[in-house]
Parts: structure tokens; C-alpha cells; sequence
């Protein structure tokens, strides 16, 4: 393939390749100015022909986009123009970050590239003077092409190939969502141009583990495992995914199909693929990893004899949210305490509504523990001998503890999100849902994290909540430029592609 000449020259792009035209001109205030204009004109042909200019400016108008118009006509075709570059944006966000590098780039620009282009965060050491493509300096060339030669390539074929390069593998970065790439001593390279049995599959990335034989003793039914680890980009977060195989196709030591036991076929080299029940099986997605593993049974009665490796065919789905909003409510000091109407803010497949905003004040229990000193110390003090032994045979204090009440301020804050399509990813069991980055934030840099939330109402596909920021007396005097920021992500979204994993080696 072509394209396995072009991975060692690792130049990539931003987030995916946008399906917008290139107008000559990048988007400004100046001129989307003039087309906002032109949506309150008289002549029905200029509105349509500015919405359309609009749109072709692409996700990059966003920005520019005025909150609101006094023309009807102007706020339903900017509103119009709005979800949909909203929505293009969030599906593109669960394409494969690509990233572009200029040939010989020192290695300790490119986490920075990498996080420019693809939103990926990405830490690693290297020796300093080190660049990727490494040069040929015999010939002035690198292996794969030119100095100066650029190709875009997908995150995953890029990192898989870096790694390989500087022998490097990645792990979770502790405390943040990114890769922390750590020296690797396994002797398979990670990428699919030279290992075809790893999958690339969007932001994904499938690669079996190991194979396990198995023996069922109630039954004497043999069996065999296959242990898969899903890998995602961790500016993504999935919901849940499901595997689904399809077929097997067997083949013997020298690499010649076989049969499946039971199948009739005469002549080696004219076996067909073995069709399998088409049973979804989930991978079970963490908040803290950015990857998964799950064990997939082969079908071991129908595993032939002299078969010693598989290919597996099937299908990839999963469900992930899009990158991350700000939802921002203000005026809260206009709101505390007083009915007021539900205020809304929604992207194209989301809306966020803080129904209320209250003080209260809750009593939290805590427990000191003190040290006591016993009688018998007590005793010895007062030069009391046979308490002093007493003392040192039955030790020298007592734990007890305290318990008061305490009476804390904290400012609740109602909200409900809903989701125009979850994908069931709003469902209880869904761990995602809990997570609370809500925080209050004032101008002057200061911020207060909710303390936690609790869950007031959950449907298909809308959850209610309450949020409980703890606050002092004088800010809830004032609360005056405070607001109430909560991210969510910008819509929920499903991918789906088959995949195929060749040559896995068979117990």
C-alpha cells in the first residue's frame, strides 16, 4: 500500500479535513458583519445568498456570529447557521485527529504540534537534539521521501510510528486526560503497516492481546478467548462501544486456508469463512483510562485441528461524547432566592436550563479526635510510682473523639440537560453523567468548584440536577459578576465501521 511509504514521514494535520469550502477570504468581523446585514435585506435572493456565504465560511465563523439581531428573519437564518456549524463541528470532533509535521522536526516541538492540531495531549523525554523523521544523513533524504516533504496522517498511525521509532509506548497520565509515553520493551511494532493485526478504526484503535484456551469442565467443551484492548484519543470520551464479530477465516502453519470443522469443502485452499452468530459484546469504557480491554470467545468446537491462525472480521460501534461547551448563567445576583423565568442556552444537539438559584444553609457533622491521658497517668503526675508502671504497661493515652455540628452556607443551583439524541447514553448505569465540573467563576480570577450534585430527575434523555457551591456569607451579599459555568459535552454522537484483524495466532 501507498500509504505505508508515507507513515514514516509523519506530518499530519488539524482535526480531521473539514468538508466546508475555502472562501479566498478567512472570516472577520468586517466582513461577516456585511452578512449579517445582508440577512435582514428586502430581496429574499440576497438573505439566501449571505446564509449561504455564511456557511461556507465554515466552523471558523462561529466566533463572529452575533448573539442576537432585531430582524425575525435575521435571527431564524443566523440561528440556522449557527446548529449546523455547531453540529459539523462536534461530528468532526470524532474523526481522527490528524497531525502534519515538517520533515526533521526536533522532538521537542512536536507534543506541542500535537496538542495544536489534534487537542490530544501527549507528554514524553527524549534526548535533547532528537528530531522525527530521523534524517538520512549519508544521502540528505529521509527513508520514506524528501527533507521538506509533508503527508497528513491520522493521530493514531502517527503516534503508533513515533513510538516505534524511539521504542516508546503510552500510558495514563495521572490526574489529566492525556498520554504519558514511557519507555517499551515489546518487540512487535504498533504500527499497522507493519503489524496487520492492529486496527485503526477513526479515533479508535483495536489491538488484540492474547489468546487463552479455555475447557468448560460441566460440559467438556473446549473453547478459546480473545483478550482485545480498544484505545481512544483522550480528547474523546466514550460512553460505551460494542464489538460484534461476523466471520473467521483459518489457515495452517505455511498460511493456507482450512476448513472449519464440519465444513464440507474437498480442497484445502477452497474453504470458506466461517460465518459467526452476530452477538454484540460491550466493552465496559472507564472515566480514568484511555482504553479498555474485553475478552471475546472464538468458537472453539469449530476451531480445525491444524489450524494455527485466524483472521476475524466484524463490525465496530460505539458512542461518544463531543468536545466539551461552557454553559455560562449571570445575573445571579438578580436570581438568588427570587422566582424567576428558566434561562436556556443550547448547541445544536444540546440544551442546558438553570430552573433555580437559592442560598441554604446545611449542618455538616464533624468528628475531632483528641488525646486523654487515662486515670492511672493522671495519678503518676502526682508522683503516684505504681501508676507510673501502670502507665507504661497499659500505655500512656486514649483516643476520643468529638462530634459537633457545623452550619455551612451554600448556593444551589438547579439545572436540567437535554440531549436531542442520547444514544441511551443517559442511561443510570452510565458513569459519565456524574461527573461535576461545574464551578462559580468571577472576573477577577477567582473560582469556587461545586462541592457535589444531586440527582433530582433522569428520563431518556434529559437529566435534572441540583449543584452545591459552597460560599461565605459575603459573597452571597454580593454575588456581582459571578457566574455559574457548567461544561457538558456539546452533543452525543455514534460511530460505527467494520474491522478486520488478520493473522492472529491460535493457542
Amino acid at each position: 500500500m501507498k500509504n505505508r511509504l508515507i507513515l514514516a514521514a509523519f506530518l499530519t494535520a488539524g482535526i480531521g479535513a473539514s468538508p466546508w469550502c475555502v472562501q479566498a477570504e478567512m472570516p472577520n468581523e468586517a466582513n461577516v458583519g456585511v452578512l449579517v446585514k445582508a440577512l435582514s435585506s428586502p430581496s429574499a435572493a440576497k438573505r439566501a445568498d449571505a446564509e449561504k456565504e455564511l456557511l461556507e465560511f465554515g466552523p471558523a465563523v462561529l466566533p463572529f456570529l452575533p448573539e442576537s439581531v432585531r430582524s425575525p428573519e435575521a435571527r431564524m437564518r443566523l440561528n440556522r447557521v449557527r446548529i449546523q456549524l455547531e453540529r459539523q463541528t462536534a461530528e468532526d470532533s470524532l474523526e481522527a485527529g490528524r497531525v502534519t509535521l515538517e520533515a526533521g522536526t526536533p522532538t521537542d516541538e512536536i507534543a506541542e504540534k500535537i496538542v495544536q492540531q489534534t487537542q490530544n495531549l501527549v507528554e514524553f523525554t527524549l534526548p535533547d537534539g532528537s528530531v522525527y523523521p530521523p534524517r538520512d544523513e549519508e544521502n540528505g533524504v529521509q527513508e520514506t521521501g524528501k527533507i521538506g516533504e509533508r503527508a497528513v496522517v491520522p493521530f493514531w498511525e502517527f503516534l503508533d510510528s513515533f513510538c516505534d521509532e524511539f521504542q516508546l509506548e503510552p500510558q495514563t497520565m495521572t490526574g489529566r486526560k492525556g498520554l504519558r509515553l514511557v519507555r517499551s520493551y515489546r518487540e512487535m511494532p504498533r504500527n499497522a503497516a507493519e503489524n496487520e493485526r492492529i486496527a485503526y478504526l477513526g479515533p479508535f484503535r483495536l489491538e488484540p492481546l492474547k489468546t487463552t484456551s479455555t475447557l468448560l469442565l460441566a460440559s467438556d467443551a473446549p473453547g478459546t478467548i480473545l483478550q482485545l484492548e480498544l484505545a481512544w484519543e483522550p480528547r474523546i470520551q466514550p460512553v460505551f462501544a460494542y464489538l460484534t464479530l461476523t466471520e473467521a477465516e483459518f489457515f495452517d502453519a505455511q498460511g493456507r486456508p482450512v476448513g472449519a470443522e464440519g465444513d464440507s469443502a474437498e480442497e484445502s485452499g477452497t474453504a470458506k469463512p466461517l460465518k459467526l452468530p452476530s452477538v454484540e459484546q460491550e466493552i465496559l469504557i472507564g472515566q480514568s483510562e484511555f482504553r479498555a480491554v474485553c475478552d471475546l470467545p472464538l468458537p472453539g468446537r469449530k476451531i480445525p485441528a491444524e489450524a494455527r491462525f485466524v483472521t476475524l472480521r466484524g463490525n465496530f460501534s460505539a458512542v461518544a461524547c463531543g468536545t466539551k461547551k461552557d454553559f455560562t448563567f449571570g445575573d445571579l445576583a438578580l436570581k438568588l432566592d427570587r422566582p424567576f423565568p428558566p434561562e436556556t442556552q443550547r448547541t445544536a444537539s444540546v440544551l442546558v436550563t438553570m430552573t433555580d438559584l437559592r442560598s441554604e444553609k446545611v449542618f455538616r457533622e464533624t468528628e475531632t479526635r483528641t488525646d486523654e491521658k487515662p486515670a492511672a497517668s493522671r495519678t503518676a503526675e502526682d508522683g503516684n510510682a505504681e501508676g507510673r508502671a501502670e502507665e507504661n504497661a497499659e500505655g500512656s493515652t486514649e483516643n476520643t473523639a468529638e462530634k459537633s455540628r457545623t452550619l455551612q452556607e451554600f448556593l444551589t443551583v438547579s439545572i436540567r440537560y437535554r440531549y436531542e439524541e442520547p444514544h441511551d447514553a443517559l442511561e443510570s448505569h452510565r458513569t459519565w453523567i456524574y461527573e461535576n465540573e461545574a464551578e462559580l467563576r468571577h472576573p477577577d480570577g477567582r473560582s469556587i468548584p461545586a462541592q457535589r450534585s444531586e440527582l433530582r430527575r433522569q428520563t431518556p434523555n434529559e437529566i435534572a440536577l441540583d449543584l452545591y457551591f459552597p460560599a461565605d456569607p459575603e459573597i452571597l451579599e454580593d454575588l456581582s459578576g459571578w457566574e455559574v459555568v457548567y461544561p457538558r459535552p456539546g452533543g452525543i454522537y455514534e460511530v460505527g465501521m467494520p474491522f478486520e484483524l488478520k493473522q492472529l495466532p491460535l493457542p
